[in-house]
Formats: structure tokens, sequence, C-alpha cells
């Protein structure tokens, strides 16, 4: 199945990989194999997630919503996010892969703000994941359900996002004014604490526009005292922030990376179609010899990548994340 960080869906792949619709179940996993391959690669080049997933929170994971069959219409709200404010993990069940469209839509608490809405899109990925610290939930609800089974289930959880810890090091001079987000483009900055002690108590937590500001989706973060910069306090760890960033799922990906995943999920799959797994290349009956296009990123793709930015090139990185990449 598509993994939470793809970064197509198949649907978006098949037109460059002909078969006949709808597709048997065999050519459907290998495809979704060759996507989350493929995501991975350029993770991995990009040196950041790039979907947002944050791991569940424990002890449950589906402390907002209980295990439900999908249906239009309310949800029953089991408990509310926890201080200061959580994400929402929205898990579902769809085994034949039946469900064909069908929004949920989580209303609550942003910032301060009543009335906030997130929309997942339940023809995704089996784990959906929001963007949005929500402090309060007022409603959930289910719409537009195409094609539920009765095996087809939903529940919801919550994650408390990314964590991450800057490490300002000593040495003559002043520290930096500016630290980068690990994780980008920053979509909500939940808090900021500056503690040398690594205590990151309410008493620590700066504020914003006053203390620090956050320049746009890059993920600058700059220190202020209070209206002109100044530099962080300098220490192990010491700086910390939660915050969600990157794309809600592979809808709002940037279009150079659906560009470039597309063509290593084709090469992948080309490689399974002929039989020639790790092979570089091969001759013909008659000895001609072929070279073959290997499912690699090659010097072309990376400089498109460059090009749009989304490649990290920060080269004294401060900042460290502090949740397991296998959780989510």
């Amino acid at each position: 199945m598509l993994q939470p960080h793809a970064l197509l869906t198949v649907p978006e792949l098949n037109p460059v990989m002909p078969a006949t619709f709808p597709l048997p179940a065999e050519i459907r996993l290998q495809r979704e194999e060759a996507i989350n391959g493929a995501s991975t690669t350029l993770e991995g080049i990009c040196k950041r997630r790039l979907v947002f997933r944050a791991p569940p929170e424990f002890p449950t994971a589906d402390n907002v919503v209980a295990l439900v069959a999908i249906a239009d219409g309310p949800l029953t709200i089991a408990s509310q996010p926890a201080a200061p404010g959580r994400t929402l993990r929205v898990e579902k069940v769809d085994a034949d892969f039946s469900i064909t469209a069908g929004l949920l839509t989580a209303t609550g608490t942003v910032n301060g703000i009543a009335g906030t809405t997130e929309v997942f899109d339940l023809s995704l990925g089996p784990v959906l994941h929001g963007l949005k610290f929500f402090t309060a939930m007022s409603g959930i609800a289910i719409s537009g359900a195409a094609v539920p089974g009765a095996a087809d289930k939903v529940k919801i959880g919550t994650s408390e996002g990314y964590l991450e810890y800057h490490t300002i090091e000593c040495g003559l001079g002043l520290g930096p004014t500016r630290l980068y987000t690990y994780e980008r483009p920053v979509r909500q900055l939940l808090l900021v604490n500056e503690d040398w002690a690594r205590v990151y108590a309410a008493g620590t937590q700066l504020v914003a526009g006053t203390d620090y500001q956050l320049s746009g989706p890059e993920g600058i973060l700059t220190r202020l005292s209070p209206n002109v910069p100044r530099p962080w306090q300098r220490g192990f760890r010491s700086v910390k922030t939660i915050l969600s960033a990157g794309y809600f799922t592979s809808a709002e990906v940037h279009p150079t990376l659906k560009k470039i995943c597309r063509q290593l999920a084709a090469l992948s799959l080309a490689e399974v179609g002929s039989n020639r797994v790790g092979l570089s290349g091969g001759t013909d009956s008659k000895g001609n010899w072929t070279r073959f296009s290997t499912p690699k990123l090659d010097d072309d793709m990376e400089k498109q990548l460059f090009a749009a930015g989304l490649v990290s090139t920060e080269l004294y990185r401060t900042a460290e994340r502090d949740f397991s990449l296998e959780a989510a």
C-alpha cells in the first residue's frame, strides 16, 4: 500500500504506465511499491521529510475518535487534544481499495480561533496527517463517502508534531541571530523555548513577534530583543521548537518533486517488467549491446531539485530532529 510519505498517487503514475483498468491487485501493488521507493529516494536527497507525518501520541492511537465504520455523518469525539495543542492523525482501513471518494472534516480551535477546519481526503493513503495544532475539537464529520464496504473503518488519534532542538555552539564572539528549522516549509510553529538548562518550562517560552520572528516557509527563526535581532542563547539544545512542516498529503507536493518521482517510479517498473532488476545492460541475439536506464537520480534531476529550492543547502545545521522516522 502507499505509505504516508508517498509523493504521488497511483492514478498520477498510470498515464505513463500503460495498463488495463481497473488495475489488477498485483499491478497496483507494484506501482505503489515503486512510488514508495522513489519517494524515499527523494526525501534522502532533499534531507528532510517532504509530506508531513509526525509519530502517533501514545499510549493510544485513536484517542479522539475510536475505530468506527466509514459512513456519512458526524463522528463521536471521545476525548480532546492535550495542551498546548496536537495535530490530528487519521487512520483508515480499506483493504480492498473500495473508497473512491469521501471527505473527513475536523472542526475546532487552532491558535485561539474557534471554528477552524481541516479536511482529509479519504480516497488517499491509509494514514493521513493534519498540519494544524488543535487545542479543542467541536465537531468531526464524514461527507461524500463513495463505495465504502462494511469492513471499511476509520479512527482518529493525535500527534505532538515535530520536536526540533537547536545546539548553539560555544566559542568566541556572538552566536547567530538566525536559525533554520530542520523541516520545511513550516506550516505552523506551535512554540519556541530558549533554555540553556533544557527544562523548557513555561517561563522560557518565547513570544512570537516580540522575542522571535518566523520568516516565511523557509524556516528562518530570528531572535529579537525586542524589535531588533540579537544572538540566540548558546548551549547544547538550548532552543526547542514544536512545529508542523512539509506538504499536506501528496496533493500539495511541489510539481518538480512529482515529476521526478514519476520518472523514478516508471524506471523502476520498467526494470521489473523487463526482468532486468540490477542489470546495467545486455546483449540481444545478434550481440548488440544495450545500456539500460537505471532507476536512480541523474544529474539533470538533481539540477531540477536545486533550481526549485527543494534541497537543503545550509552548511552548519543547528537543528536536530527528536522523533523516530519509523514511527509514522
